[in-house]
Order: structure tokens, then sequence, then C-alpha cells
């Protein structure tokens, strides 16, 4: 039984006991930058969609705008060098496991 067969079979968990249980693959290079970089698209989506539940006392100007923004991309930036949402671990966990163009 393969990792995707454990995913539907045991959810995220029964993934996760399978990839450890696998012999670990070695990954093409740039592959920890590539995932590092979903984690940070991931972290900074999720805090503009915060961003948009507060509410703003009258119009918004373009210098507070474009601070919000530069907020955004440090505190993202932040979370994905901290690993904070385990997101970069997830992907690089799931190539390792068999997936990615290189398996034969």
């Amino acid at each position: 039984m393969g990792p995707a067969m454990d995913v539907r079979m045991h959810g995220a968990a029964g993934a996760a006991a399978a990839a450890a249980a696998a012999p670990a693959r070695r990954l093409p290079d740039g592959y920890g930058e590539v995932a590092a970089g979903m984690e940070r698209q991931f972290a900074r989506h999720l805090i503009e969609q915060m961003d948009r539940t507060v509410g703003r006392a009258g119009p918004g100007s373009a210098a507070g705008s474009y601070y919000r923004s530069l907020l955004h991309d440090e505190v993202a930036d932040r979370m994905a060098r901290e690993g904070s949402l385990g997101v970069r671990d997830m992907v690089l966990e799931a190539a390792r496991a068999g997936g990615g163009p290189w398996r034969r």
C-alpha cells in the first residue's frame, strides 16, 4: 500500500506513519527553498485574511496600505523562517515519501 492509499484510508496520520517507515529519499537541490516559499505564501495568505476582518476607522490611505503590506511580508517571512506552520516540513515529507517528478 503506497502513501496515497494511506491518506485515503488513515488520513494524514497514516501518511506520516508511512513516510516515516519508508526509506528517506534524497530530494533534488532547491526543494527546501521551494517548500519554504510555500510556507511563506501560506503564512502571508493567512495574515491577509485575518487583516481583512479588522475594522478600520475611515478610509485607508495609500501609505497605510503600503505599511500593512510590508508588515504582512515581514511577519510571513519570520513565520516561514521559524517553520511556525509546519508547511515546509509537510511538503518535504510528502516529496520524500514518493511524490515528485524524479519518481520512476
